[in-house]
C-alpha cells in the first residue's frame, strides 16, 4: 500500500457507502416534485445558529479532559456497515480498541440519514437541556455538520491526544472550511461521487457529467436521489462553484436535472442498489460512489462482487470530494 495515502481517502475508495444520504426521502421531497426551492432549502442557503462556538485559542481544555484520564465507557453515533464487522456480528476494531483501552464502547446504529438523526434523536434534547447520550457521531459534511456547528454544542477536541491523526490525515483535511484546524471535527472517511458504468454495454468511456444526458442511454440510467450528490454534480457541469453557487444557478441545475427526468432517460433515482442494477445490466451508467465500484469490480475472493465490468471515472468536471 502506498504510505502516502490518507487512510480516511483509503476507507472511501475501497469501502461501501451504505444509506449515506437520503435527505430527498425524508424531507417528503419525490423527485417528481424536483425544483428550485427544495435543491436551494437542502444545499445553498445559510441558516442562522443559536449561538457562536468558541475559538480555539480561547478553549480551557484541562476544563474539558482534566488529565487526559480513559473514562469507562464510549458512545458512539454511527450508520449501519460503516465498519468492519465479522460472522458473530461483532466488530473486530471495536473489540480490540475497547481491550487496548480497557473501557466499554457502544456502537449505536441510529444513524439512517443526516438530517433526521439530527432531528430527531440528538437536537431536541440538547435544545431541552438534556444530556447527549452520545460522545461521537458520525455525519456528512455540507449541511449536517455546519448546523451542528453553528449550534455551539459541539465539545472541542485537544489534539494532544489524536497523534494518529496528525501523523496520517492528508493535511488538506486539516483545515476545511467549515472547521478550520479541526477544532471539532476529523474525518473518518473520505471518497468521491462520480461515474460508474458497465463496459459490457459501454465500450466508449464517458468523460462528463453530460454522458448522464446522453439520449443513447434511455432509461438505463442511475441517479443518486438526494440533495448534495444529485444537484452538485449538475452545478460542476454549468460551470459553476459549488461553494459560492448562487439561488440562480441552482435553478439551472434544478432545470437540467428535470429536463433529463422529463425525456426519460433515468432509470432511478437510487439511495443504495445502484451497484447491484449496474452489474444485472438493467442500468448501464449511474451517479456512483467510489468505494462501491470498487467494491462492484473486485473479486469475489477478496470481499467485491467480482464484476470486472464494472468502471469507475471522474468526470473532467470534477468529482464530488465528500467527508464523513
Amino acid at each position: 500500500m502506498n504510505d502516502t495515502i490518507d487512510p480516511a481517502l483509503l476507507r472511501g475508495l475501497t469501502q461501501r457507502r451504505i444509506s449515506r444520504r437520503q435527505a430527498l426521502t425524508y424531507a417528503g421531497i419525490g423527485i417528481s416534485a424536483l425544483s428550485m426551492s427544495s435543491l436551494i432549502a437542502a444545499c445553498g442557503v445559510p441558516g442562522t445558529g443559536r449561538r457562536s462556538s468558541p475559538s480555539a485559542t480561547a478553549i480551557d481544555f484541562s476544563k474539558i479532559y482534566g488529565d487526559g484520564k480513559v473514562a469507562g465507557l464510549l458512545e458512539i453515533a454511527s450508520w449501519e456497515d460503516y465498519i468492519d464487522v465479522d460472522a458473530s456480528g461483532k466488530s473486530p476494531t471495536i473489540q480490540a480498541f475497547a481491550a487496548a483501552n480497557k473501557i466499554t464502547v457502544n456502537y449505536n446504529t441510529v444513524v439512517a440519514d443526516n438530517a433526521s438523526f439530527l432531528k430527531k434523536n440528538l437536537l431536541p434534547d440538547l435544545d431541552a437541556g438534556k444530556p447527549c447520550p452520545y460522545d461521537l457521531i458520525i455525519v456528512t459534511n455540507g449541511g449536517p455538520i455546519e448546523q451542528l456547528l453553528r449550534s455551539g454544542y459541539l465539545t472541542p477536541l485537544d489534539h494532544k491526544y489524536l497523534p494518529t491523526f496528525l501523523a496520517n490525515c492528508d493535511p488538506a483535511l486539516r483545515n476545511l472550511v467549515y472547521d478550520p484546524g479541526n477544532v471539532y471535527t476529523v474525518t473518518w472517511q473520505s471518497g468521491f461521487t462520480g461515474i460508474a458504468y458497465n463496459s459490457k454495454y459501454i465500450t466508449t468511456p464517458p468523460t462528463s457529467f453530460g454522458d448522464l444526458l446522453n439520449p443513447a442511454y434511455d432509461k438505463r440510467v442511475g441517479m443518486f436521489g438526494n440533495n448534495q450528490d444529485l444537484p452538485c454534480p449538475a452545478l460542476a457541469y454549468l460551470g459553476k462553484d459549488i461553494q459560492t453557487a448562487t439561488p440562480d444557478d441552482w435553478k439551472q441545475a434544478a432545470d437540467l436535472l428535470a429536463k433529463q427526468r422529463d425525456d426519460g432517460l433515468v432509470n432511478k433515482y437510487f439511495d443504495q442498489g445502484y451497484i447491484k442494477a449496474l452489474e444485472a445490466g438493467d442500468i448501464w451508467i449511474t451517479q456512483a460512489w467510489s468505494g462501491d465500484a470498487f467494491i462492484g469490480s473486485a473479486p469475489a475472493d477478496i470481499g467485491g462482487d467480482g464484476h470486472p465490468e464494472i468502471k469507475f471515472v471522474l468526470p473532467k468536471e470534477g468529482g464530488i470530494y465528500w467527508h464523513d
